[in-house]
């Protein structure tokens, strides 16, 4: 038998196609420590601060805060949720921090967003902007805290992608365990 005639080549390369199909259809699931809040304004948002009046609201767990660069939310674990504007975005998670020091976090958002640690700002830019990067430091003690990030978007494209690092190594996602800081359900 020839396994690499015309019609068994055909054979693979349409079980390829089907392979790659399935694998992009199919949702895997996230083992998701972040408490995510989506809430849909029923009107227009300028402003972090701005009164809330939800339309709707969904809530999911995910792995790490990351949703690209889009015109539309999305997560690698969750696919499209539904949400292009107008709409908050509300985020938390404990942390165990393992080595104690200065940490920095980044990040990346269209539009505006707040983030708190044990409830205290370490950073924000409550306004409409483009995608772009804030970075912010503050020293963590060893042990457990609370980190919450709020996040709206108003119109247009949208993303938000939030990392951490200890004394200028390479960035992690927040949601992604280290040798720094471990990730834990909130409680």
């Amino acid at each position: 038998m020839h396994y690499f005639t015309k019609s068994y080549i055909f054979l693979y390369i349409v079980l390829l196609l089907l392979l790659i199909i399935l694998y992009k259809t199919i949702s895997f699931p996230c083992e998701g420590r972040i408490s995510v809040e989506i809430l849909k304004q029923k009107g227009n948002i300028y402003t972090l601060d701005a009164v809330r009046d939800n339309d709707y609201e969904l809530r999911i767990m995910v792995d790490t805060l990351f949703f690209p660069k889009s015109r539309m939310l999305s997560h690698k674990c969750m696919g499209k949720l539904g949400f292009s504007e107008n709409f908050f975005l509300d985020a938390g998670v404990d942390m165990q921090v393992l080595q104690p020091g200065k940490y920095e976090f980044a990040i990346l958002s269209d539009d505006g967003f707040r983030m708190t640690i044990d409830d205290k700002m370490i950073c924000e830019d409550p306004s409409t902007r483009s995608y772009k990067a804030e970075y912010c430091s503050v020293f963590l003690s060893e042990g457990s805290h609370h980190f919450d990030l709020r996040y709206f978007q108003a119109t247009g494209p949208l993303g938000l992608r939030v990392g951490y690092r200890l004394n200028g190594s390479l960035f992690h996602d927040i949601g992604k365990n280290s040798d720094e800081i471990v990730f834990e359900m909130r409680k």
